[in-house]
């Protein structure tokens, strides 16, 4: 989340802070532009950023609305949060079929949960009989 007048850029003591620290350990996909804009310092206004990926929206009041969309991850299942965020570190340096076989095999084991039954029985008593 940014603001409409945003500063993407990162500075030096950002990139000290950042250094050697990527998820999982993932190398480097696609940086061609982002080693542009670091090698160039140049600022990244919020246009730029969100064509970028930095972010998704720009508001007038970005804390408004990081704050709403905060709220919004905290009311889904905190094991499904989990399990999410953990299965995007993982596979962020495998291969495709690896990282399907492991969402397969993570998928599997929150279908036979506590966290989804409680989601489900609701659904299924909401449901008319066919």
């Amino acid at each position: 989340m940014a603001g409409q007048a945003a500063d993407g850029g990162l500075d030096d003591q950002a990139l000290r802070r950042r250094r050697g620290r990527s998820p999982a350990g993932a190398p480097w996909r696609g940086c061609g532009r982002a080693l542009e804009i670091l090698l160039t310092g140049r600022p990244v206004d919020a246009s730029l950023a969100r064509q970028l990926g930095l972010f998704t929206e720009t508001s007038s009041d970005p804390l408004g609305a990081a704050l709403d969309l905060a709220a919004t991850f905290a009311r889904r299942p905190p094991g499904a949060v989990r399990a999410t965020k953990r299965l995007l570190r993982e596979v962020a340096t495998g291969t495709l079929d690896a990282a399907i076989d492991r969402e397969a095999h993570v998928r599997a084991a929150a279908v036979h949960g506590a966290e989804f039954a409680r989601h489900l029985d609701p659904w299924r008593t909401s449901r008319r009989p066919d």
